[in-house]
């Protein structure tokens, strides 16, 4: 045994690379090491010394070990050998989970579970078992139970509601963290209170993306409220009034048991049918007297034998809405009734709306075109033709913005998709690349929906749009800050400083730092060659930004090929590239602070030196959509776009400025003497930047 050991020091004392020129890993060094730490954790060969074992294990996950790395987190994790840490140790189970290590994934989530993170947990089992690495059931169960009941404490607690309302973020903290900062915010004595993160980016809502003036959300629309804010002058009130009391009265005819059967059918027709046409959001009826209603429409219908009326068309109208939820064949009725009344508009702006439940907007868009000829200034068809130019096939951006300002001009103060249209405005400004200062004008639009959104009426406060959460998020708005300083001892909504000495991040720096210094050795002539592989999936970017939903890196599985459709991942550039084929290669940092490598693939080479030089630079906002988290050819994760109109630029006034090369704080006031170009916050980040990152290598 004793010669196995000197063989393991043998090998492990060589170059753990090829050549002092070369980044190419010497196979067997790393293991060798591995293989050490393990003898001296275990005893085998030699006497048990667990400090000598995690020395062992450092030196091999520095050099690219996936088991010395779970082996070592584990180490840190039980204060084995080393300081107990188990920040250094999370960090190490999932460096080795990203680079496949079998082991780590559900070691990470028993980690992630014994710091009562019980949602992440969950997650790291679920990517365990797709590789089959599965836990005793009992402590899966365990796992599973407490993700469930957190799950319903936070429920039940209404704290994402809360946060909503008060525009915090979630960064970085876990469900058990935001329940307890509810708490000890609606405590203020509590000597713990803590600030109140700064960035507006809130938590994306799962909402169709199509208009829905049929069948929209639930509300209760106070009567009182209504009256008051009808006497005041409020017109969109004003209209809502006038429906629940057609409403109200057809609910007051159908439980009137003193009117014979065919008198109370057709008052109640007359009754609904004129709240649908005026305003159908207010009808709530339950499901017993929805089904109700439907056998009345029924009864009129066959009672006028499709001879045309106007109890007919009334009928029809009843018949139409109540039947919403069977989309294919009420299509077809509806158009049975535009044939027999080409006059009305009604009929044609519910077909365009069901059409939109089936994805088919261009049908539905002929529709409110259609019926927009009929009546020009009907303010409901003004918004969805604006929404569905934005959702067709051939997406008209500027036909959409056109479409909007006019509903915009026709619409009361406080008509409830005011502010929406701004939002939506502010979306397609922001991805119309080729309108000049598209991003300050996004903002504006942005900032008029927010001023909007106090002309609305109570029962549509707080003001929920997909749009304005899209927006917010890509402006990275801060909303409010709290009074109160915020420690990390207690919890920091910002990017944590623990992942500044993440072993992965210190890794993909280096690296990345000594492939840039490689290149600036090369002649003019050659090219720095980087390795690819052909792609599984192909990532491109959404038909429409409506919709998307934010995603940060914790989120994505670093162990499986995965395109997150219908997603948005933000950040900064964090390092540029040193190549532009076969890709450009970034550092990108995201909301969170993670890091990770990004690479963009066809865009021309003469194109790519001028957006590496002028574009794609440090502290550049940008978001990405549809990420597309790949293994590469290293059989390492990284972010992999192939369409490069998925990378959206938030403009100068959302980037970094003078953003520190160590720990991308903004407005960093010291400079690197040697390279004139470098920013650093403090003596103590250019010192490490130096030393641990490697800036000296890409320094002149």
């Amino acid at each position: 045994m004793r010669t196995t050991i000197q063989l393991f020091e043998k090998a492990a004392a060589q170059s753990h690379t090829i050549s002092d020129k070369s980044p190419i890993p010497n196979v067997g060094v790393a293991e060798a090491e591995h293989s050490l730490g393990l003898c001296y954790e275990t005893g085998v060969g030699v006497e048990i010394n667990y400090k000598k074992a995690a020395e062992w294990y450092q030196r091999a996950s520095d050099h690219g070990s996936a088991p010395a790395a779970n082996n070592l987190g584990l180490m840190y994790g039980a204060g084995k050998g080393v300081n107990k840490d188990l920040i250094k140790s999370e960090q190490l189970l999932h460096l080795s989970a990203t680079r496949g290590d079998r082991n780590a994934p559900m070691n990470l989530a028993l980690a992630l579970f014994k710091k009562q993170d019980y949602q992440a947990a969950e997650e790291w089992c679920k990517r365990a078992s797709e590789n089959n690495n599965m836990l005793d059931k009992n402590r899966l169960k365990m796992i599973q139970d407490a993700a469930e009941q957190e799950r319903q404490r936070f429920k039940d607690a209404g704290v994402e509601t809360w946060e909503k309302q008060n525009g915090f973020n979630i960064n970085n903290l876990t469900y058990t963290e935001r329940i307890k900062r509810k708490r000890l915010a609606e405590n203020p004595s509590s000597d713990k209170a803590f600030s109140a993160a700064e960035d507006l980016t809130k938590v994306f809502q799962s909402l169709k993306p199509v208009p829905q003036p049929f069948g929209g959300k639930s509300r209760m629309y106070d009567r009182t409220m209504l009256q008051e804010y009808s006497q005041k002058g409020y017109i969109f009130a004003q209209k809502l009034l006038e429906a629940q009391t057609y409403f109200l009265k057809s609910v007051q005819t159908l439980l009137n048991e003193f009117i014979n059967v065919n008198d109370k059918d057709v008052q109640f027709i007359i009754e609904l049918s004129a709240a649908i046409r005026i305003q159908n959001i207010v009808i709530q009826l339950p499901e017993d007297l929805h089904n109700e209603a439907k056998l009345i429409a029924d009864r009129v219908l066959a009672r006028c034998d499709s001879k045309e009326s106007l109890l007919d068309e009334d009928a029809r109208v009843c018949y139409g809405y109540l039947h919403m939820n069977s989309l294919q064949s009420t299509i077809e009725f509806l158009t049975v009734c535009i044939r027999m009344y080409s006059k009305s508009d009604f009929f044609l702006e519910l077909r365009g709306c069901l059409y939109g439940f089936l994805g088919k907007y261009d049908e539905g868009l002929a529709d409110f075109n259609a019926a927009l000829q009929l009546v020009p200034d009907a303010v409901e068809l003004l918004y969805d033709r604006a929404a569905y130019l934005r959702l067709i096939k051939h997406i008209d951006l500027n036909g959409a913005i056109e479409a909007y300002d006019t509903f915009l001009k026709s619409a009361p103060l406080d008509h409830r998709k005011r502010p929406e249209a701004y939002y939506a405005v502010a979306s397609c400004y922001f991805v119309n690349t080729t309108i000049p200062n598209h991003v300050e004008i996004a903002e504006k639009y942005y900032e008029k929906g927010i001023e909007a959104e106090k002309q609305q009426l109570p029962c549509f406060l707080p003001y929920e749009s997909n749009n304005k959460s899209l927006v917010s998020m890509f402006f990275s708005l801060k909303s409010m800050k709290s009074n109160r300083a915020s420690t990390e001892s207690v919890i920091d909504t910002g990017k944590p400083k623990s992942r500044l000495t993440d072993s992965r991040r210190l890794d993909m720096i280096q690296f990345h730092r000594n492939s840039i210094a490689e290149k600036r050795r090369l002649p003019p002539n050659m090219n720095f060659v980087t390795s690819t592989i052909k792609a599984r999936l192909h990532q491109k970017s959404p038909m429409s930004l409506i919709g998307l939903k934010g995603i940060t890196l914790r989120d994505m599985n670093p162990m499986k090929d995965h395109i997150y459709q219908g997603c948005v991942l933000s950040g900064v550039i964090f390092e540029q590239s040193p190549v532009v084929e076969p890709s450009i290669w970034l550092l990108f940092e995201d909301d969170n602070g993670d890091l990770e490598r990004l690479f963009l693939y066809n865009i021309p080479a003469s194109e790519g030196w001028q957006l590496i030089k002028d574009t794609y630079v440090y502290g550049t906002k940008i978001s990405i959509l549809n990420p597309y988290m790949r293994m590469a050819a290293d059989g390492k994760p990284a972010i992999r776009v192939d369409d490069a109109s998925s990378i959206i630029l938030h403009g100068g006034t959302h980037n970094v400025k003078d953003m520190c090369r160590y720990c991308t704080k903004a407005n960093a006031a010291r400079v690197c003497g040697k390279c004139k170009s470098a920013h650093y916050c403090s003596k103590e980040c250019q010192t490490i930047d130096w030393k641990q990152c490697g800036h000296k290598l890409v320094c002149d």
